[in-house]
């Protein structure tokens, strides 16, 4: 039955790109220019765009629904948020701005693309640098957002029950360890989500991003924390793995 509905999704998902597949427009990467605090300032390259596209193109920010069925919380901070499409030096981009200051470090925004042949949704993740950093800037990567009709799985989390109550006047038996979390990578799945999804109290989401990548090593592509294996197997820490990273040293990893 999982067989199916992954080719179900497959299939929903090409209907939306099949028209224009060779030859489909896409997002490339987003580049920030603005720091934390400040207005954002943004933009995203357009790829592949066909001569006989350009004057249909037209982008936005995803509709809220969009970001419910993605997984995606839609702050408040995105309600400022204005998305244009420009053309700088002869070519496409989409830029970002809002009307007031960003004093989220970190950002996940939907942007949907479209022209007459097709369209895509992608998500971003971003950071926003403190202001005065001198560090060199990321662009971040799209990740593939799943369908606008395609049903979003909720990471599945294994859940430890209660240990029985000992019969009275009876010594309570040594109980096994309880059973480590986890959670399996889909396709459509992005680090930040399923850090939101099984950060625990007390921390920040940078100490939990920081303590997924650290406890899976091998479920990431080339070191990259954008990057993650589908099908594999994520350990998920617990609240004391989480608060033995310092906010500091999370911090300096995410950048990295």
């Amino acid at each position: 039955m999982r067989k199916g509905i992954t080719l179900f999704r497959l299939l929903l998902t090409a209907c939306f790109v099949l028209p224009a597949f060779g030859h489909a427009a896409g997002l490339g990467r987003l580049t920030v220019h603005s720091a934390l605090g400040e207005p954002l300032r943004a933009e995203v390259e357009v790829t592949s765009v066909q001569p006989n596209q350009e004057d249909s193109l037209a982008a936005r920010l995803a509709s809220q629904e969009a970001f419910r069925q993605a997984g995606v919380e839609y702050g408040s901070s995105l309600m400022s948020i204005r998305v244009t499409l420009e053309k700088r030096d002869g070519k496409p981009i989409v830029r970002l701005t809002s009307t007031r200051p960003i004093n989220e470090p970190f950002m996940n925004v939907l942007l949907e693309l479209q022209w007459s042949q097709g369209r895509l949704v992608r998500e971003f993740t971003f950071l926003l640098d403190p202001p005065g950093y001198r560090g060199e800037r990321p662009a971040a990567a799209a990740v593939p957002a799943p369908a606008q009709a395609t049903t979003t799985e909720a990471p599945t989390v294994a859940r430890v029950a209660p240990a029985p109550m000992p019969p009275e006047g009876k010594p309570l038996a040594p109980q096994a360890a309880p059973a480590a979390r986890t959670y399996e990578i889909k396709r459509g799945d992005t680090l930040g989500r399923i850090a939101r999804e099984t950060r625990p109290e007390g921390v920040t989401f940078q100490q939990m991003l920081a303590a997924l990548y650290r406890a899976n090593q091998g479920a990431f592509i080339s070191g990259n924390m954008n990057l993650m294996r589908s099908g594999r197997i994520l350990q998920i820490p617990d609240r004391e793995a989480v608060s033995a990273i310092s906010a500091g040293e999370a911090s300096q990893l995410v950048r990295k």
